[in-house]
């Protein structure tokens, strides 16, 4: 499951939380509370004060899945998977890196 909008945790009917991935969106199993008492396998935590308000403004504890912890999310910014592809035919300008003059993420 990915999510579709910025968020941290997503709340289940029974009560427990999925962690979302901050880059990919990816959700972890039900897991009784968030945090590092109860991470999932391969999952890494960046904590932070619950009230801290990050960019994209979500609060609090950041996650990521296996395929981005460990250093392997070099290269891709957060909320990655929010952000309007080419396929969605999106009006907003997109960043470009500066020193290149190339839309960010762009293939070299």
């Amino acid at each position: 499951m990915i999510a579709n909008v910025a968020v941290n945790t997503i709340p289940t009917k029974t009560g427990k939380v999925r962690l979302v991935c901050q880059i990919c969106g990816r959700m972890s199993s039900p897991r009784s509370r968030a945090g590092l008492g109860d991470l999932p396998d391969g999952w890494s935590i960046a904590p932070y004060p619950a009230d801290f308000q990050h960019p994209d403004s979500t609060t609090g504890d950041t996650y990521q899945c296996p395929a981005h912890s460990g250093g392997g999310a070099i290269g891709h910014a957060p909320r990655e998977y929010l952000r309007p592809t080419d396929a969605t035919n999106s009006d907003l300008p997109k960043p470009t890196h500066a020193e290149l003059g190339r839309s960010v993420g762009a293939h070299d």
